[in-house]
């Protein structure tokens, strides 16, 4: 609405402008026609006096209204201003808080950490104790898989010495049956350096100390009754 006025106001300033400069031209170029130039500055005179009324009750109001409305959308921001400020204050002062808060807070943590690292450190035995019933029912299981697992063992080994046995006895048989042979025409010397009278290898199983005192530790098991 105001930039309407301001067209209108400026369009009638040119306006008036060139009739002003047309009425002193024809007073200035009319020396004899003084009723005609007077004619001209009367009919002049009435188009500003039109353009006047029209200011007057059409263009001022509306200029009025405008001003109001702008005065009134100025106290209008300055309003929202100050309750922005106050509300950007009130963030500020409350993040602040928050800050404290949260620092505070963390001093806090760091000592709960401490405790709790006193407090871990004594109950760590504690924990140990709990924990060794399980270990020790690992320990008698162990012991018994081992015990089962020598049984096995020694059984194979003793099969296997039964069976190196009998091959040792059949071996030691065909020795002795062409030593017998072989003295009927040579010298014994000449057949001990030629390694014929050795017996043959004897195969020997044992069981070692450690699975003897797994066997000791798992007798010593607790029996229930």
């Amino acid at each position: 609405m105001c930039c309407s006025v301001l067209q209108v106001l400026s369009k009638d300033l040119l306006t008036v402008r060139q009739l002003v400069e047309d009425v002193v031209a024809q007073l200035g170029g009319s020396a004899g026609g003084a009723s005609l130039a007077g004619a001209a500055v009367h009919d002049t005179c009435a188009a500003v006096d039109t353009m006047h009324d029209n200011h007057l009750h059409s263009l001022l109001p509306r200029v009025r209204a405008c001003d109001a409305s702008v005065a009134e959308f100025l106290l209008r921001c300055g309003d929202a201003k100050s309750r922005m400020t106050k509300d950007v204050l009130q963030q500020l002062q409350g993040i602040a808080a928050q800050q404290s808060r949260i620092r505070d807070m963390k001093h806090k943590l760091a000592v709960f950490n401490e405790v709790l690292a006193r407090q871990a450190a004594a109950f760590a035995e504690l924990q140990t104790a709990t924990r060794l019933p399980a270990a020790y029912r690992l320990a008698l299981a162990e012991c018994a898989r081992r015990a089962a697992w020598q049984e096995m063992f020694a059984g194979q080994a003793n099969r296997l010495a039964e069976h190196c046995g009998r091959i040792t006895a059949k071996e030691a048989s065909k020795r002795e049956s062409v030593r017998r042979q072989l003295e009927r025409y040579l010298p014994v010397d000449l057949l001990a350096k030629a390694g014929l009278l050795q017996e043959p290898p004897h195969c020997t199983v044992s069981i070692p100390p450690t699975v003897r005192q797994v066997r000791a530790l798992w007798s010593l098991r607790p029996q229930y009754h």
